[in-house]
């Protein structure tokens, strides 16, 4: 699978599903595809496709292997997260983004992997713009980094560990404002 295929299809009520899925291993082998191009390959493979229904997938896949990473303890599923949200350079703006990346800073609290670390390998495989905006993130202060202050907590559901997102939309889009 490349990241062109993940252009197609119907990607809704993918959120919800049980974790993993089958389309969590198909997003996961893309990914990592993509990242073992060089750089100007991946540049050329992301320029393609930033539609908002693949941007959109990309995010939910992305919160969904915060959890999975929690869950197995496993640190390759908040690379392949952080490279999801990165992959079309902060597509939709960084705003929505800070949201996700902050899921992936409390997955590797909890599993005990360093932060700085898995966030730099990241980076190295992204645009200059998202890899500097990842570093940022890592500066600011504690209390912006909290699931509590982008309206997340975590919950349990038939499979184990889960991140989910508190309140109504409006709410949601208030986290903006801790940015």
């Amino acid at each position: 699978m490349s990241l062109e295929s993940l252009s197609h299809g119907n990607h809704i009520g993918y959120g919800p599903l049980p974790i993993p899925v089958s389309k969590d291993i198909e997003i996961s082998e893309a990914l990592e595809a993509w990242a073992a191009l060089d750089q100007t390959a991946r540049n050329a493979a992301a320029g393609e496709l930033s539609t908002e229904a693949c941007v959109s997938m990309l995010e939910c896949y992305s919160w969904r292997m915060a959890s999975l990473a929690v869950r197995t303890g496993d640190q390759k599923f908040i690379f392949l997260g952080l490279l999801a949200l990165g992959v079309f350079g902060w597509l939709p703006p960084w705003g929505i983004r800070v949201e996700f990346v902050t899921l992936h800073y409390d997955a590797s609290n909890r599993i005990g992997v360093s932060t700085e670390c898995i966030f730099e390998k990241a980076a190295a495989l992204l645009s200059s713009k998202v890899a500097s905006d990842l570093r940022s993130y890592l500066k600011r202060p504690p209390h912006l980094k909290t699931l509590e202050c982008m309206f997340f907590h975590t919950a349990m559901d038939s499979g184990g560990f889960r991140y989910e997102k508190d309140g109504p939309l409006s709410q949601r889009r208030r986290s903006r404002d801790y940015n």
